[in-house]
């Protein structure tokens, strides 16, 4: 169909809906005709529109007159849908009537969009515009009298509500309307009769209607959902029958229910079902209205040349107007044969779809003999949208189209008078039918092809089967037609043809893929005139059009190609011409120049004749042409799915930035392209796309035709570079030097709807080649780099001189397309500077510039010397030469002007160019003038003209002049046209505002509903520019009531103006130094290549463990290494590049072999570094042969270092006293290439081997596989490891020790390995992980359904080590106190450790190691996951711990970080090993884990895993991203059921993982009307912030999955089925029928979601009552979640804190430790903030121990079971630190018993005691306890005794502490920043650690490496307590002085926030907690 371009748009969502094909068609005619009487029903007399009406009831009210009443009375009562309902009964004196008879009716139902003034009996009226929904009843009737029914009633039930797997159900309250038919039934033959009443003269009204529609059953059920609208059903009619089901009884009194908002027609069987395979059939009479309305079946009408009014009725039935024909299955996925019959006046012809078959005479029901019966052959299976009738008088002209395929007839049809008008379309009609026979390589199915123009049509043109249907105006031409005209029909013929294969033949199963019609036939429309009419440029004109789309799809508003669609109203949204059509013509050429022309056509071919007759999603095209692309060669190793979506379901287009790196490598990376220059760039580039790049090299004034100009469809796809989404940025080696005069042309011929952005120097070389030869370009790529140029200036990627600077050569360019591109877009400049003090400058400048083109075109075309194209930008040239006051221009203008005045005759002047000589008339002109003007506009009666004449005078300089303008236009209907002409000329701009504002309430109530006043809103930003004029705007609008539509074009305007200001603040001065220069930076790319692909990797180790005593010659601690890299060669290129990190690597060792390649191709024997990126860089003599594998061996040499990455050393000391070594790595995540020369990236996956050299001294070494061989050689052993498995390079693992193992073997046979010192194995210290390993392994096998990939798996604990610990495939290392328990010294709590830690890296085994996040922006997938289902595997083997109910709990640390301003995103954008780094936090694990928990919850445990095992096996040995495991995950809740169809789980966790922060979920109660509103808002801790009302954050919104319980009804269940809370949702509200108003209510059940709760305080009252009464009937998890949330609201002062305290005293009764965990990190925050005011301090106190002295007395220091021991700690350590005599006197006793008696203390209590009693003893406690520290070799109890002194309140003792923490001799490494943390959580080592963390910062940087994540941590563990001006001061200062914090810098900014917190909280909290603790003690 082609569509006007002005269509409003509307992006929408909804859900997506597939079709079944029907296996077999069976056509059989039907036909019932009945007759009846007409009945209608009456709603009652007008009333006033209410105003209190919302929403769609108001709509609904006020569109007709007629309903005003009934729905103020309807939408009063209730705001749910009603529903109409009566049954039906037996019916009498109905006759069928002969065919050859009148068709009448009697009609019992009607639908319909208006009501007239018929008087009606029980007819029931649905409506488009309507909810109510109607059920029928036929009673007894008469043929001389109304039928008499049972009453009609209005209920307030809500309408039945149809889902996709054909189920009804009725439910209570408001549920989302389903539009959609089921497919349990589909039609497979329709038999439609047709009478229209009238007659050529007589205008009509009405037509009565038969159909019998075939159906085949597809799935049994026992209803027949059918579509319809505005038409009177005939119930006595309705018969439903078996065809061939002979159990079927035919049934006539049929119950049926009809919603008017859906246009579901739904019979109910109720006894009888319809059995799958069976055919039955449904016939109906019905009457139809013939409107104005250009819609369904239709009328319209036209003057004759004896001026007699003529009538006629056509049919626009697309989208979903068929239904608004007759009743029908009105999907395009419901493809069916038509049988058309029209009984018709004879007046009259009839044409529809296929060639007519029969007429005979029928009588009328005057028993005349003037009417005719047409019945048409049968159409082919098509979709009811397709059908078409045009009942006329319309004389035609007629053709034949001969092709190597058929002969077509062809008819051109139009109005008798219109007849000499046809020549042009049919000579275009039959040419262009040939050429698409041709170019599609397939026969037009039908018989003959007409077309018709007709005077009323709602598009352009209509594709329908047979028969297209024309605006007239874009079918007739005659020789006074413009240009315009002229082209457009030739244009929308061919669109039209086009469609008969894309939309008729092959057609989308539903509108969401409309673009597949509409896009391809814009395509094609070009293609096909071009093909007719070759010296128009047709092609090139699309280009022009592209052009002009990609600017408009740079709005942050534009939506995407495929957007799924529901309702009507989404679905005419849909019909968008710049999207739909445009763009989606876009990317059809870029599938033509991606594939080349041949196999583009084939494909098509093929997608033609496998889809023929059927329905097909964006898909199988993909599929299709992928198969056609793969038989030819083409595309290897591209995803056409992929690459395709990312274009269709993605909004926007990138823009690819090209910069040259050197002088053979360029970057090349992307970001989505907005115009507006405030958007922050850094979030456009988590959109991304498959970009198919081209690229040519050029010479300044090289004498060689530019690739440029060679370029078509035929010859670029071979030249593609494909651009990946995952990576942001690649380097690209040119295989070529380029030299300082040569430049990059990118995007070929525009092959790509994308930008292109180069490097500054690039725009200038190009530049230069234009003024050189601007025709060595060609014509294409000049416009295109025209409106490349121009929109980057206005978004601000380059500066705007540079811009201007690249068209100076225009003055010599002669082509019409570089010119038309360049007026569209200078636009913007010259009307945002036009009143700046750079314009008259920027004016003479562009003067220059348009003045030779002007010249050479003037104002008058010469028709038969002008070209084409010529023509075409005449209009537009001249009226900018006029608006930038060419002086030529403006006399021309003058001259016609004056002449006009004088003659009143303009028939000299091209009437396009009126309005350019009426602007400059007034402009330059008098008051005379204007009025002479004015007072023709007053008097003529050409609208057309008027308009020009009111246009004219809006040019006035003179602001009286203007004022009258707009006053005399107060009162009329062109009021805002007015308007905006004046608002859009820079002399009238301000006096236009101003005149709004003083007119406002007049002008909103009068047209606030038209499109004008939409665009008159969004002209405000087109000149304002200053933040005066933004402040204006804003207060004027402050107080407005506008429409939700007009709020949206205010927010884009305000937008827009923001924008305007930015680009002035940015630009305005380098337009007015635009010939200076400015320097652009090269981005670093730190991703690899994609030229070459690791396969396997044999690597040889030899290392050197031990000092200089041990080895000679400068070995100890190196080792030497040999390797073979096996790669493929992907992308050929020369070089070789890869990763290495302080490795030495032997260049005369290089050489390279391959079996494949026999070129002789060899490798330099030397290499360049790059420090930065790590890149190591090997020439070769050649380019490598694509797809061959080639083998690259080196040796090198590294080192064995001190640090805790790489390949690096440790020690311990034997129980001799010996420091023993060990050789061990951690290569996570960047840090393989230190020990290995490798691809070190986590796609890059590849099979490893491992020969490891070992000294004889040491006795083992361990690697990821088995040992396959071992010998010796001297003193040497060599031990040989099998293949790993593919796997990415961070996960080789290797250990050269003299550790010791055992071995067992789990349940299923995995082979599990414990390592360690001798010492810890001979203890059994690695039993309790054996056991768990097992265990947790055999689990996880089940519960991901995937076998553990590997033959064994070890766990290995060394003693340094910087993680925890690190999942490597098949040898998992450990630090030592995360692996060995030893139940004699060690806590429950170490045990648990174990436990977690084994189940989290063992779960990694799947999970990471199996899958592998393609980049690291998604290693919350690994992390976050393992440390949810680390819960599950610990949680199998330890039930009795209750861990996952404390999930929760142990996560509210990263719940408050995840509360600041300066967190980030799960999923973040990262590209250097520093931002790698910082994504290893709390955010990525616990955050990750807590959100993958919530999945659980929503979408069902059982839904989840079987999703996630899907995903593993579909993934294994492979990467995948985020994306890919939402996809299981959704499609596994489909089927389930688990999951709404129309959400996703990639919409709502995309809203978790891609925004940083989450909600605080506000319930408000009404708790008269029971029930809650529910709204969100994003929780911030800073109460004071601003980042929540900014741009980018003011609409911060979530998918929040919202569960809620109460008193009368408790029910905790962890999958309760959420209420969702959309982000567009202000709020949602709930009915909460049977909730007392006494009772409360509470959210987030087991704290499901991660999220907070706010409520009223009355329910807040009525949880604290119920907490203090009998808190056990509230889940334990819930009374946490209450405290901390209370807690942190407070904090964030969204309630009173003393409400948390409130909450807290309810304790005093708490048994379950779990709600403690919250309430103990509450009060702990409060008394660290107050323990500098002694007054509250002491309060504060008393209150803390009263509120624990019940559980203090019932657990005391006695032994407890597990579960209560970590309550009774806590309560222990809280007690005593706040000075509660017994409890310290109770630690003592034993403290003092282990040092003098040598009494053991309790393992358990040991942490407790140091800290109690070191805190409250002297020195000489003190050094006992060091001295007892530092003697331990047991590293745990170290670290224990470490954790107790450093809670001495002695600062000189604290110090030395601090200082201790760098000796390697006292404490290790990676404990060393332990020691440093318990300082900093001492009061009086808070000062203590700031200073030693400022002194020692480069050394810890040094010691840990920058990109280490220890730092983040430390920092934060210093600053957390610190609540000062003072610390706030000192930390900005630092921060200033080291601007490069690396992997901290987030931390730092994170403790500013922080403080900034604190400082507010007591400034706000503190007299409030004084008062209240005073009241409670």
């Amino acid at each position: 169909m082609q569509i006007e371009d002005g269509s409003s748009l509307q992006p929408v969502k909804s859900g997506f809906y597939l079709t079944k094909k029907i296996g077999i068609i069976i056509g059989i005619t039907f036909s019932v005709i009945l007759t009846g009487t007409i009945l209608a029903t009456y709603f009652g007399k007008p009333n006033k529109c209410s105003s209190d009406l919302k929403g769609e009831c108001q709509n609904l009210a006020c569109s007709n007159p007629n309903l005003i009443q009934t729905w103020n009375t309807i939408c009063f009562s209730t705001l749910a849908p009603t529903t109409i309902s009566s049954t039906t009964t037996k019916s009498s004196s109905t006759r069928p009537i002969d065919t050859t008879s009148t068709i009448t009716s009697t009609t019992t139902a009607r639908s319909s969009s208006s009501t007239s003034a018929e008087t009606t009996s029980t007819t029931a009226r649905s409506s488009s515009s309507t909810s109510a929904e109607t059920t029928s009843t036929t009673t007894k009737s008469s043929s001389t009298r109304p039928i008499e029914t049972t009453s009609t009633t209005i209920s307030s039930s809500t309408p039945n509500q149809v889902n996709n797997n054909t189920s009804f159900m009725t439910t209570s309250g408001p549920q989302p309307l389903n539009y959609r038919l089921p497919t349990d039934l589909k039609p497979t033959y329709y038999d439609l009769t047709i009478q229209p009443f009238f007659k050529v003269d007589e205008e009509p009204f009405e037509y009565n209607g038969t159909v019998s529609i075939d159906f085949v059953c597809e799935k049994n059920t026992n209803q027949l959902v059918l579509q319809m609208k505005d038409l009177d059903l005939d119930n006595s009619t309705l018969m439903l029958s078996g065809i061939n089901d002979t159990t079927f009884s035919q049934k006539t009194n049929l119950k049926w229910t009809y919603n008017s908002i859906t246009h579901l027609l739904v019979i109910d069987l109720e006894n009888q079902s319809f059995k799958q395979n069976f055919l039955y059939r449904f016939s109906a009479n019905f009457k139809g209205y013939t409107k104005n309305d250009d819609l369904g079946f239709y009328k319209s009408s036209y003057v004759d040349d004896n001026g007699q009014k003529k009538w006629l009725v056509t049919s626009q039935l697309e989208y979903i107007e068929a239904r608004k024909s007759f009743i029908c299955f009105d999907e395009p996925g419901f493809k069916a044969i038509f049988k058309i019959k029209i009984i018709h006046h004879k007046s009259l012809d009839v044409m529809s779809n296929m060639p007519i078959v029969k007429q005979e005479n029928v009588t009328g029901s005057n028993g005349d003999y003037d009417w005719i019966m047409t019945e048409f052959n049968e159409t082919v299976p098509m979709s009811t949208y397709l059908v078409a009738i045009l009942i006329s008088d319309f004389k035609c002209r007629e053709g034949i189209s001969e092709s190597n395929y058929s002969n077509v007839q062809v008819k051109v049809c139009a109005r008798p008078n219109a007849y000499d008008q046809l020549d042009l379309a049919l000579n275009s009609s039959v040419d262009i039918l040939r050429f698409f026979e041709n170019y599609y390589q397939v026969k037009y199915p039908l018989e003959k092809l007409d077309h018709a123009g007709v005077p009323d049509f709602k598009y352009g043109a209509m594709e329908n089967w047979g028969l297209a249907i024309y605006k007239e105006t874009n079918f007739l031409f005659n020789d006074k037609s413009t240009q315009a005209t002229e082209s457009n029909v030739v244009r929308i013929i061919a669109h039209e043809i086009s469609h008969m294969w894309f939309g008729n033949l092959v057609t989308p199963k539903w509108w969401n893929d409309l673009w597949l019609n509409e896009g391809f036939a814009r395509f094609a429309e070009h293609v096909g005139s071009d093909a007719v009419k070759k010296h128009w440029r047709m092609f090139d004109r699309l280009f022009d059009l592209l052009m002009n789309v990609i600017q408009s799809d740079s709005s942050d508003t534009t939506r995407p190609v495929s957007l799924d669609v529901n309702t009507p109203e989404e679905i005419d949204a849909n019909i968008d011409p710049t999207i739909t059509y445009g763009k989606g013509s876009s990317i059809v050429k870029m599938l033509l120049y991606v594939l080349g022309e041949d196999t583009f056509r084939n494909g098509i071919e093929k997608y033609f004749k496998k889809y023929a007759y059927q329905n097909v999603d964006q898909f199988d095209l993909w599929n299709t042409l992928y198969e056609q692309a793969k038989n030819e060669n083409k595309l290897t190793g591209v995803n056409i799915t992929n690459v395709m979506t990312s274009w269709t379901k993605q909004k926007g287009h990138p823009v690819v930035h090209v910069k040259r790196i050197n002088s053979t490598h360029i970057s090349v990376s992307q970001n989505r392209f907005v115009l507006d220059s405030n958007a922050a760039q850094s979030s456009l580039k988590d959109v991304l796309w498959y970009v198919p790049l081209t690229l040519s090299v050029e010479k300044i004034g090289s004498k060689d035709s530019s690739f440029t100009n060679q370029v078509n469809p035929y010859n670029l796809f071979d030249k593609i570079i494909w651009i990946d989404p995952s990576k942001y940025e690649v380097i690209l080696n040119l295989n070529q030097s380029l030299a300082s005069d040569n430049f990059l042309i990118a995007n070929l011929d525009m092959a790509t709807f994308c930008r292109i952005n180069y490097d500054e120097n690039n725009w200038k070389l190009i530049s230069d080649q234009l003024l050189t030869n601007n025709k060595e370009l060609s014509n294409r790529t000049r416009a295109q780099l025209i409106s490349d140029v121009f929109s980057l200036a206005q978004a601000l990627y380059l500066s705007p001189e540079i811009a201007l600077n690249h068209v100076k050569y225009l003055d010599n360019e002669f082509d019409y397309l570089p010119w038309s591109v360049f007026l569209n877009r200078i636009k913007y400049f010259t009307n945002i500077l036009d009143t700046s003090f750079v314009y008259d400058e920027l004016q003479s400048y562009l003067q220059k510039l348009v003045k030779p083109y002007y010249t050479k075109l003037g104002w008058i075309e010469d028709v038969q010397k002008d070209l084409w194209t010529e023509r075409l930008v005449r209009n537009n040239l001249v009226q900018y030469a006029c608006q930038i006051e060419l002086p030529e221009c403006i006399e021309t203008a003058k001259m016609y002007f004056n002449e006009y005045v004088e003659t009143g005759d303009m028939k000299n002047l091209p009437s396009q160019l009126r309005n350019v000589m009426l602007c400059a008339g007034i402009q330059y002109g008098t008051s005379k003038d204007f009025n002479f003007i004015f007072n023709k506009a007053k008097n003529t009666n050409d609208t057309t003209l008027r308009n020009d004449f009111y246009a004219g005078l809006s040019c006035s300089k003179e602001q009286y002049l203007l004022s009258r303008y707009l006053n005399d236009q107060l009162n009329t209907s062109s009021l805002i046209t007015a308007i905006r002409n004046v608002l859009n000329k820079p002399s009238g701009n301000s006096l236009a505002w101003q005149f709004l504002k003083n007119n406002w309430n007049f002008i909103y109530e009068k047209f606030n509903s038209s499109t004008t006043f939409s665009n008159l809103l969004l002209d405000l930003s087109i000149r304002f520019s200053s933040q005066e004029q933004l402040n204006d705007v804003e207060n004027f609008f402050k107080e407005k009531e506008l429409t939700n539509s007009l709020k949206k074009d205010f927010n884009t305007t305000i937008n827009r103006i923001q924008s305007n200001i930015n680009w002035m603040k940015n630009g305005l001065n380098a337009v007015g130094n635009w010939l200076s220069q400015q320097q652009t930076s090269i981005e670093i790319e730190y991703r690899l290549p994609k030229n070459l692909i690791p396969n396997s990797y044999h690597f040889k180790i030899q290392p050197y463990i031990g000092t200089n005593e041990t080895w000679d010659n400068d070995k100890s601690f190196t080792f030497d290494g040999e390797i073979a890299i096996n790669f493929t060669c992907n992308i050929s290129t020369n070089k070789i590049v890869f990763h290495a990190l302080d490795l030495e690597l032997h260049t005369e060792s290089f050489t390279i072999t391959s079996n494949d390649d026999k070129t002789g191709l060899n490798i330099e024997k030397r290499y360049t570094e790059d420090k930065v990126t790590n890149f190591i860089t090997i020439n070769m003599n050649k380019p490598c042969m694509q797809n061959a594998q080639y083998i690259l061996n080196m040796k090198y040499k590294g080192l064995i270092i001190p640090n805790l990455y790489g390949f690096y050393r440790s020690s311990y000391i034997d129980q001799s006293g010996k420091r023993i070594y060990l050789a061990t790595t951690h290569f996570q995540p960047t840090d393989a290439r230190r020990a290995i020369p490798c691809f070190d990236e986590p796609a890059m996956k590849a099979n490893f081997k491992l020969t490891m050299k070992r000294h004889q001294n040491f006795t083992s070494s361990f690697f990821n596989t088995p040992i396959v061989k071992n010998q010796t050689e001297g003193d040497w052993i060599i031990d040989e490891f099998d293949w790993t498995p593919k796997m990415s390079t961070y996960l080789v693992a290797f250990v050269v020790s003299n550790f010791e193992s055992f071995s067992e073997k789990s349940s299923t046979n995995i082979t599990v390995d414990i390592a360690a010192k001798p010492e810890s194995i001979k203890n059994d210290e690695g039993r309790h992980a054996m056991d768990e390993a097992k265990k947790v392994l055999d689990f996880f096998q089940e519960y991901f359904d995937v076998k553990y990939p590997l033959e064994k798996s070890t766990q290995i604990a060394v003693p340094d080590f910087n993680a925890g610990a690190m999942e490597n495939w098949g040898l998992v290392i450990y630090r030592e106190n995360q692996l060995l328990y030893n139940p004699t010294r060690d806590t429950i709590s170490d045990k648990r450790r174990v436990s977690v830690v084994v189940s989290h890296e063992l779960a990694h085994q799947w999970f990471g190691n199996l899958v592998t996040p393609a980049w690291w922006n998604d290693l919350w997938l690994n992390e976050g996951f393992a440390s949810w289902v680390e819960y599950l595997g610990y949680n199998h083997t330890h039930p009795e711990w209750r861990d996952l109910d404390f999930f929760f709990v142990q996560k509210l640390g990263p719940f408050v970080q995840d509360s600041l301003e300066s967190s980030h995103p799960i999923s973040v954008p990262v590209k250097d090993p520093s931002q790698i780094n910082s994504l290893f936090d709390a955010i990525s694990y616990s955050k990750g884990a807590s959100i993958i928990r919530m999945m659980n919850a929503f979408l069902t445990e059982n839904t989840f895993k079987k999703g996630v095992s899907n995903y593993l096996k579909n993934y294994s040995y492979d990467n995948a991203e985020q994306d890919n495991l939402w996809y299981y995950l959704t499609e596994q809740a489909y089927s389930d059921g688990t999951l709404d169809r129309s959400l996703s789980v990639k919409t709502i966790m995309d809203t978790w993982t891609l925004k940083k922060g989450y909600p605080v979920v506000h319930v408000e109660r009404d708790y008269l009307n029971n029930q809650i509103k529910l709204s969100q808002k994003w929780f911030l801790l800073n109460p004071t912030n601003k980042i929540q009302y900014t741009d980018e954050y003011k609409n911060y919104k979530w998918y929040v999955p919202f569960t809620y319980t109460s008193k009368d009804n408790a029910d905790f269940d962890f999958e309760t089925r959420p209420n969702w809370l959309k982000p567009d949702d202000k709020e949602l509200t709930l009915n909460t029928t049977g909730v007392q108003s006494d009772s409360w209510i509470i959210g987030n059940l087991r704290h499901a979601a991660f999220l907070r709760v706010n409520y009223d305080q009355q329910n807040w009252n009525l949880l604290i009552n119920q907490l203090n009464n009998d808190h056990t009937v509230i889940n334990p998890i819930n009374r946490a979640e209450l405290l901390d949330d209370s807690f942190n609201l407070g904090r964030a002062e969204l309630v009173d804190q003393v409400l948390f305290l409130n909450i807290t005293k309810y304790l005093v009764n708490e048994e379950d430790s779990l709600p403690f965990v919250p309430a103990f990190n509450g009060l702990d925050s409060i008394s660290t903030l107050i323990d500098d005011e002694y007054e509250i301090f002491e309060l504060f106190k008393s209150f803390y121990i009263g509120i624990l002295n019940n559980t203090y007395n019932r657990l005391d220091w006695n032994d407890v079971n597990d579960t209560d021991l970590d309550l009774q700690l806590s309560t222990l350590r809280i007690m005593c630190n706040l000075g509660l005599n017994d409890c310290i006197e109770k630690a003592k006793f034993h403290f003092n018993n282990w040092i003098d008696n040598d009494i053991p203390l309790e393992s358990n209590l040991k942490n407790i005691i140091y800290r109690t009693v070191i805190k409250y003893s002297d020195d000489k406690t003190w050094y006992k306890l060091y001295q007892r520290t530092i003697s331990t070799t047991d590293n745990s109890e170290k670290l224990r005794m470490f954790r107790g002194l450093a809670s001495s309140r002695d600062p000189l003792l604290l110090s030395f502490l601090l200082k201790q923490s760098s000796d390697p001799n006292v404490i290790r490494l990676q404990d060393s920043t332990s020691l440093i943390s318990y300082v900093a959580f001492n009061t009086y080592g808070r000062r203590l650690t700031y200073d030693y963390l400022e002194e020692n910062w480069n050394e810890l940087v040094q010691k840990f490496g920058s990109v280490s994540f220890t730092l983040p941590s430390l920092v934060e563990s210093i600053t957390r307590s610190l609540n000062s001006n003072y610390y706030l001061n000192r930390i900005n200062e630092f921060v200033k002085r080291n601007p490069e914090l690396g992997v901290a810098a987030e931390a730092f900014e994170q403790a500013i926030e922080n403080i900034k917190i604190n400082i507010r909280w007591k400034v706000k909290n503190l007299e409030s907690i004084h008062q209240w603790l005073k009241s409670n003690n």
